[in-house]
């Protein structure tokens, strides 16, 4: 398992998405008011003054691993808000004080050793599964369900996401239909939720996490904090999705009859 597919697994077990235990206390989290907006923002990765001036703004994490809740190395910002269909997501992620930085491409669902930021949403408050998006810097995404059974990456939601790389941060912003989740009718609604980052240095890699947790606790699942959605929101029970996936492989060769050569090949469906 790559450090990358281990910090997602790790944050998960953080932020309280699988419950297992007959007297579970549910853990009193924090509750944000999320903001409902009527002007969407542009979907290009760029945190432009005015687009987020209304969102929630979470912006204290706790550092778990070195440190035991220690203040992180690197400032994360995080904005939500949301409309009538879609759930809005915006990150600026900075670099000061980082002294490793992995910047790769990532295809869908791919791991690897490089930054990222992790929202999961349990839409029930159940404690027993949650819907998973992780972002590298780039915007690229690996999501999915986390439930008893493990991380599952084979439902690919519809996501719209860019990511923006400066000298001294990154900045990504993404819009989530409602239509990829299921959760209550009844309004206002509650999803727990938590945020993590993954953050590589020189010596090892660093993981910060939004929610404050015991970990003297029996139970380390119970912890996340809550969204409140007071407006309701507009889905579809059926949807159809179309999808194009490609890739392009070039491998160069050193040849001992003389010259070089290379060996391209293509990958559809």
């Amino acid at each position: 398992m790559s450090r990358r597919a281990f910090f997602i697994v790790l944050i998960l077990f953080l932020s309280s998405i699988l419950v297992s235990g007959k007297n579970f206390k549910p853990f009193n989290g924090r509750k944000y008011v999320v903001p409902f907006i009527k002007n969407p923002p542009k979907i290009d990765g760029k945190i432009e003054k005015g687009e987020w001036e209304d969102a929630l703004i979470i912006d204290k994490f706790y550092q778990i691993n070195p440190g035991d809740y220690l203040p992180p190395t690197a400032y994360t910002k995080v904005y939500i808000m949301y409309d009538e269909k879609n759930i809005y997501l915006g990150v600026y992620a900075s670099l000061k004080g980082v002294d490793k930085f992995n910047p790769i491409h990532l295809r869908r669902d791919e791991t690897g050793e490089t930054e990222d930021i992790d929202f999961s949403f349990d839409t029930f408050c159940k404690y027993k599964s949650a819907y998973v998006v992780v972002f590298n810097c780039y915007g690229e995404i690996t999501d999915g369900i986390q439930s008893n059974n493990g991380f599952d990456s084979s439902q690919d939601f519809d996501i719209t996401s860019k990511g923006v790389l400066y000298k001294d941060h990154y900045e990504i912003e993404a819009k989530i239909p409602f239509r990829n989740f299921k959760f209550p009718s009844k309004f206002p609604m509650k999803w727990g939720f938590t945020l993590g980052r993954h953050i590589y240095l020189k010596k090892g890699f660093e993981e910060d996490i939004s929610i404050l947790a015991d970990r003297n606790a029996p139970n380390m699942f119970e912890y996340e904090d809550y969204l409140i959605f007071e407006h309701r929101v507009k889905t579809k029970s059926l949807y159809i999705i179309p999808q194009i996936l490609g890739s392009y492989n070039r491998d160069s060769f050193d040849s001992s009859y003389g010259g070089d050569y290379t060996n391209s090949s293509y990958l559809g469906s």
